[in-house]
């Protein structure tokens, strides 16, 4: 699995370089999600909607013709509103233990398994069209201050804080998960150039304690 201090990082910067709300009220960690449970309900309307009716889903709990029950999908409207419940997810490829980054992170239970929400969407016809991401900005390429919301499950109460430093970027973590859905926020804290392209190098993540300053985004494919 992906190092889960950046888990959010390949589909984010991956939406970065290719419901709304206040301010939040904490920035760096304690406190905990304003989101928890094995059931939680996302609404929203997807800004870039193209028109038309569509499903957004967990491509972790796809596909279901290989068996799944539990697939995770949710129907969009016309105007682009949609909403997605996210309950216990299944196991074939989703769960999976935290990463230490070579004991730079501190973890709390190395054995508790997570796994995050990667939402996509299809359209009417069941064709995969793009993707979704709730995050404070339209923007398209990475700058400081961009954030986006991560849902992770885990499968009990964990925590990760530290430092891990992998390719161009350093994220610093300071997350207790509970037992269930919780957001966390990734927040871009530091850009630098790289191989002539403009890459996130600095990264903080933080749980989310109120649902502030965010929009759903469609990003096409």
């Amino acid at each position: 699995m992906r190092k889960v201090w950046l888990a959010g990082l390949g589909l984010g910067l991956a939406l970065f370089l290719s419901g709304c709300g206040m301010v939040l009220s904490m920035f760096g960690g304690g406190g905990n999600s304003f989101i928890s449970g094995e059931k939680v309900v996302l609404t929203g309307t997807l800004i870039n909607w193209p028109g038309g009716t569509g499903t957004i889903y967990n491509v972790h709990s796809e596909p279901v013709e290989i068996g799944q029950t539990n697939p995770m999908t949710g129907a969009v409207q016309d105007d682009g509103s949609f909403t997605l419940t996210l309950t216990y997810p299944p196991s074939w490829n989703a769960l999976d233990t935290l990463d230490d980054c070579g004991g730079s992170i501190q973890i709390s239970d190395p054995t508790v398994q997570v796994t995050e929400l990667m939402a996509q969407v299809k359209d009417q016809n069941g064709t995969p069209i793009g993707s979704a991401e709730e995050r404070n900005t339209a923007s398209t390429g990475p700058a400081v201050g961009n954030k986006w919301i991560m849902y992770l499950f885990a499968e009990g109460d964990v925590s990760y804080h530290g430092t891990c430093t992998q390719g161009d970027a350093t994220t610093t973590a300071d997350v207790s998960l509970r037992q269930g859905w919780n957001a966390v926020v990734v927040e871009i804290t530091d850009v630098k150039t790289s191989n002539g392209f403009l890459v996130a190098s600095g990264i903080k993540e933080y749980v989310a304690t109120s649902e502030s300053g965010f929009h759903w985004y469609f990003d096409a494919w």
